[in-house]
C-alpha cells in the first residue's frame, strides 16, 4: 500500500465497482495496450502513441489538450535538470 492510500482510502463500494468495471473491460483494455506498445515512442518520436490516445480520450468524451514540450525550457526547471533518460544502453544526462 503506498502513501496515498493510505492518506486516502478509497471506499469499499466504489473501489467494487472500478474492479468490476475494469474485470468488464479486460479484453478491450488489452486491444488498447497492445496498439499502444505497437507505436515507436521512443523519446522524440511519441506523436504516433499521443495521436492513438488524442482519438482514444476524444472518442469517450474527454477533452485533450496538446502542446509540444520544448526541451531548452525544461532544462530550466529545477527538477528537470536533475532528470536523467535512459533509452535503451544509451543515458543521457542534461
Amino acid at each position: 500500500m503506498n502513501n496515498a492510500s493510505k492518506a486516502h482510502p478509497l471506499d469499499a463500494a466504489l473501489e467494487k465497482d472500478i474492479l468490476a468495471a475494469v474485470a468488464g473491460s479486460e479484453d478491450e483494455l488489452l486491444s488498447i495496450a497492445r496498439t499502444l506498445v505497437g507505436f515507436p515512442s521512443l523519446l522524440g518520436d511519441e506523436a504516433p502513441a499521443q495521436d492513438f490516445m488524442e482519438g482514444l480520450f476524444r472518442g469517450m468524451g474527454l477533452k485533450v489538450d496538446r502542446f509540444e514540450v520544448v526541451d531548452d525550457e525544461l532544462r530550466k526547471l529545477s527538477l528537470v535538470t536533475h532528470l536523467q533518460w535512459v533509452i535503451g544502453t544509451t543515458t543521457t544526462m542534461w
